[in-house]
């Protein structure tokens, strides 16, 4: 505050005498107590480089732990407000709090006001707001509180200095309101680092203070919905794959944050028998035994939805191609031969050829026979003979023999199923019809049904009246 003339005249008039009387102590020390923010040297008070005169080399006439402040003109705790209290200034100077420095006690005369620290900033250093948050200057994201920290200035000014990306917020000058100037998108940004400054109306030159405020835009809109990284997806898995398998690899991204952009899968259509997805990662894997010769495709509709609320997704078309191989192959799709009776064991019938049709390192062929059944000579039926084991096949070469004789009488012919299995992944069989013909000998007389026969015959009796049938 401003002084009337004859205050001031008397305040340089106290300083005056006051000064006096440490010049008139003198700067004979002993111990450095004894000097005011000096050191005792040689019995002298010897003061530090930037600080001269009598209220460094003499300590001054205040109690012990305070000390003389100049804006208060008396002695204080030396932690007594902001202010530099205690400048010490050349015989004959007064300090002057505004200009911070020392002059003739004159100057006394015209106001030197005391100036303070630069304003106190109260701001969080993180700050939340929704993405939905209203664009009004009449509804503040948050209002900055600062206060002077002297009596005088107590007018300050707030001020967005860097970091409004886009000039999305507005802050008011006079109350420190934050406010938006358009809608926030997470797409766009997720955070915003403002430095805000806040200036008081000081002089020579006005006090300042600054903070930051780290805004974070939370995502509680679903805008969006996934989108798959390709239109549809076609992969490849051979047969022999086991369960668990992968056969590719889904993905699915989103713009929204958090919730809003967490993407999970799922079958929506299709068969889930031999595939499915893993609901987190998009990976699609094998689920069941494969066969090719049944199923060599499958196809299905995978969804990715996300967790919003309400959530949104999108489908997309999962083709998947069995590698599998055909089951070996016979040179004929059938067989025939003929085999005489009573041929004694041992006796070839046929041998019959196949290839391997698979890509395996192993291209070995297994011969087996799966079956044989054989037509009845009397009344033709058929009989299951396979379990008898008359005839046998070479596993290797393919060469069928009989292991007992046959007989004609007993059966006319003998259908044998024989089979070949591949080395591949998975063994594969595959069956071709043989059939043997058993071919007659003379082997047998006639036989009478009866050792002999009579028969009366009337002597009156033509020529060729039957007489009796002899068989």
């Amino acid at each position: 505050k401003n002084r009337a003339p004859h205050t001031n005249a008397l305040v340089a008039v106290l300083l005056t005498l006051f000064l006096a009387l440490a010049a008139a102590q003198g700067g004979s020390c002993t111990t450095n107590a004894q000097c005011n923010r000096g050191q005792c040297v040689n019995s002298t008070c010897v003061c530090p480089s930037w600080q001269t005169g009598p209220q460094c080399a003499t300590r001054l006439p205040c109690p012990a732990g305070t000390v003389f402040c100049f804006a208060r003109k008396t002695c204080v705790a030396p932690t007594v407000l902001g202010e530099r209290c205690v400048k010490a200034c050349p015989t004959g100077q007064a300090f002057c709090l505004s200009t911070r420095t020392c002059a003739s006690p004159s100057v006394l005369d015209v106001p030197c006001p005391v100036r303070g620290p630069s304003p106190a900033v109260m701001a969080p250093t993180a700050i939340l707001v929704p993405e939905t948050y209203p664009v009004s200057a009449a509804t503040p994201v948050f209002n900055i509180t600062a206060s002077p920290r002297h009596r005088r200035w107590g007018n300050l000014t707030f001020s967005i200095v860097s970091g409004n990306l886009g000039s999305i917020f507005a802050l008011q000058s006079k109350t420190g309101a934050l406010s938006l100037t358009s809608r926030l998108r997470t797409d766009v940004r997720v955070a915003y680092s403002l430095n805000v400054s806040v200036l008081d109306t000081g002089v020579n030159p006005p006090m300042s203070n600054s903070t930051t405020l780290n805004i974070s835009v939370i995502d509680d809109i679903n805008d969006f919905s996934p989108v798959f990284s390709a239109a549809s997806y076609s992969f490849s898995v051979r047969e022999a794959a086991t369960v668990s398998t992968t056969a590719g690899t889904l993905a699915a991204s989103d713009q929204d944050r958090e919730q809003n952009g967490n993407v999970t899968f799922f079958v929506a259509t299709g068969d889930t028998s031999a595939f499915n997805i893993d609901a987190l990662t998009g990976r699609v894997f094998v689920t069941g035994p494969l066969n090719g010769d049944v199923i060599d495709r499958y196809l299905f509709t995978v969804t990715a939805k996300d967790q919003g609320v309400p959530p949104r997704e999108t489908n997309v078309t999962v083709e998947i191609n069995l590698i599998h191989f055909n089951p070996p192959w016979f040179n004929q799709t059938s067989y025939a031969a003929n085999v005489v009776e009573n041929s004694p064991a041992g006796t070839h019938v046929v041998t019959v050829q196949a290839v391997p049709v698979h890509d395996f390192a192993n291209r070995s062929i297994v011969f087996s026979i799966s079956s044989v059944l054989s037509v009845a000579t009397v009344g033709a039926a058929l009989v299951n003979q396979t379990a008898l084991g008359i005839f046998a096949i070479n596993a290797t070469s393919g060469r069928v023999t009989t292991t007992t004789p046959l007989d004609r009488e007993a059966f006319t012919s003998h259908t044998i199923t024989v089979c070949a299995t591949d080395y591949g992944q998975p063994r594969k069989t595959s069956c071709v019809p043989l059939t043997v013909t058993v071919l007659d000998v003379n082997d047998n007389a006639p036989v009478f049904g009866q050792p002999s026969y009579s028969a009366p015959v009337r002597e009156e009796a033509n020529a060729g009246v039957s007489v009796a049938n002899i068989s």
